[in-house]
């Protein structure tokens, strides 16, 4: 008998999901993915004692990639399923100054009411929905998430949630083959446009609109499950999803950033850690809530006095009058530093996924584009790829390599000129298009930035 338990013990925990939702120790792991197809749900159940369940109030959430009002529902054990828009949610500062849901920011920070008696004393059921696609989303994160009380109090404490470790991920196939092939498919893989119906084929693969080797999904450790997710949302199999993720997992590259981290995001330490892990920013915590909390950061004796991870330092910063008053011509010496990188401000820049082009350029302008001398200045035979390899010899001279972007760059609206320059009126089309291109060109300059060690 004790080997029969043995054995169905064993089956069971072979059982268990890389990457399941609560941890050995019962905490919930973050974040929440929702990604997938239409109506795809996310479920996680909870426990609240007697006073927690009758003092919730609201649900509170943050959340990554909500970008239209019909993409995602939230259901509490037997309530109606909520949608999340900006009628149905409050939004925070301050990404509800730049206009919530469907407007600047990748990550906000929503309350949703929730109706008395919706918490229940014991197990408690949450259910995370991604609706339906709008033919760019493929679902969303949620990065944390939490009752609150009418006072506004988080009822559950941090020690009941915990994030999940890129550096604890396996892939899915990690055998040599599998991953040659997820190679070969983020190369080569024929894909539609989106998952719509009757969505068109298009002529770009994986490694045009990313990094040409994927390194950025490896950088911005974006997960398994989203990787197979994007994969089917370009019309390939789960198989071949997860090849791909597979090829990802298997880079030797270095991984700081999140998909939610926004790049670039500038926070205090950021010059403390290798340059490399510059793009990945200082993370969601240094977006301020109001513009006048940089003014701490911004004078430098008042930075080392208020040393704090605080992502709202404008609650116990010195009176604003008192910090105009230390603002001398001194500070802004022109052989000063004032550095930009260390300077939180209360602006979210874009996350990753809105630096990817909606359209690849030879998806946009066809043939226009692959025989221009924007597309093969980079990588062509005289290529922007072709110069920084050669620049890797210790004999090399770098001298040439600033200019050969600034030429890029002049090619790019020499190219774009032909298609803009005598337009009156801009259709959402052109505009994708244009927008896209440039994008394009942003991915590739940071690809050969961090493959080159620029």
């Amino acid at each position: 008998m004790w080997r029969e338990l043995l054995v169905r013990l064993l089956l069971g925990v072979l059982a268990i999901p890389i990457g399941s939702a609560e941890t050995p120790s019962g905490r919930t792991l973050l974040p929440i993915e929702v990604v997938g197809a239409d109506g795809t749900t996310v479920t996680r159940t909870l426990a609240l004692d007697t006073a927690q369940s009758e003092s919730v109030r609201s649900l509170w959430l943050q959340v990554h990639g909500l970008r239209y009002p019909q993409q995602a529902s939230v259901q509490v054990n037997a309530s109606p399923w909520i949608p999340l828009n900006n009628d149905t949610v409050t939004v925070a500062a301050p990404g509800g100054k730049f206009g919530g849901i469907g407007g600047g920011f990748a990550t906000l920070v929503l309350t949703l009411p929730l109706p008395n008696g919706t918490a229940l004393a014991g197990a408690n059921t949450v259910r995370f929905r991604f609706n339906q696609s709008d033919g760019l989303a493929s679902g969303y994160r949620v990065v944390a998430w939490n009752f609150l009380t009418n006072e506004g109090n988080k009822v559950l404490p941090p020690s009941d949630f915990v994030e999940d470790t890129p550096e604890t991920w396996r892939s899915p196939r990690p055998d040599a083959a599998s991953i040659h092939a997820g190679q070969d498919l983020w190369h080569a893989a024929s894909l539609v446009a989106n998952s719509l119906p009757n969505s068109p084929r298009i002529q770009a693969h994986c490694a045009d609109c990313h990094a040409h080797d994927g390194r950025d999904l490896k950088y911005f450790n974006f997960s398994n499950a989203s990787i197979v997710a994007r994969s089917r949302f370009h019309g390939l199999t789960t198989l071949e999803g997860e090849e791909i993720a597979s090829y990802i997992r298997s880079l030797p590259l270095p991984n700081p950033g999140r998909p939610w981290n926004p790049p670039y995001q500038p926070g205090p330490g950021l010059d403390e850690q290798p340059i490399s892990n510059w793009s990945a920013g200082a993370g969601l915590t240094w977006v301020l809530n109001q513009d006048t909390a940089a003014l701490t950061y911004l004078l430098a004796d008042q930075r080392r006095r208020w040393n704090t991870t605080d992502s709202y330092p404008a609650g116990n910063s010195p009176d604003l009058q008192e910090l105009v008053g230390q603002i001398t011509p001194d500070l802004f010496r022109p052989d000063g530093n004032l550095n930009p990188r260390e300077i939180p401000i209360d602006l979210q820049l874009p996350d990753w996924s809105q630096w990817l082009p909606r359209i690849h350029p030879k998806d946009a302008w066809g043939p226009a584009f692959t025989h221009s001398n924007f597309a093969t200045m980079y990588d062509g035979a005289a290529s922007l790829r072709t110069l920084l390899t050669t620049a890797q010899t210790p004999s090399s001279n770098l001298r040439g390599v600033v200019p050969a972007f600034r030429r890029w760059s002049r090619s790019r609206r020499a190219f774009l000129g032909h298609f803009v320059r005598a337009k009156t009126v801009w259709s959402v089309d052109l505009t994708n298009k244009v927008y896209s291109t440039q994008l394009w060109q942003l991915v590739k300059t940071w690809e050969m930035t961090q493959e080159f060690g620029l």
